[in-house]
């Protein structure tokens, strides 16, 4: 695990993390997942945070004819 500068904004996103996320969220679409919505994400653990994930589509991406998954060609 690699600990960012302590220059660095401790609230930026690391960029690996940023493209897991992208990654995890465009499979899911491709899936057919519902992936807009709103999610708690608790810890048994005390000593790490809980969290709310929001995701919100931006855009109406142009879906194929006929079904309601995107698939690559």
């Amino acid at each position: 695990m690699t600990v960012p500068p302590t220059d660095a904004d401790p609230d930026a996103p690391r960029p690996d993390f940023e493209a897991e996320l992208q990654t995890l969220i465009h499979a899911s679409f491709a899936r057919g997942a519902p992936v807009q919505g709103c999610w708690e994400v608790t810890s048994p653990s005390s000593v790490v945070p809980d969290w709310r994930v929001t995701i919100e589509r931006l855009d109406d991406a142009d879906l194929p004819a006929g079904g309601d998954r995107f698939l690559d060609e």
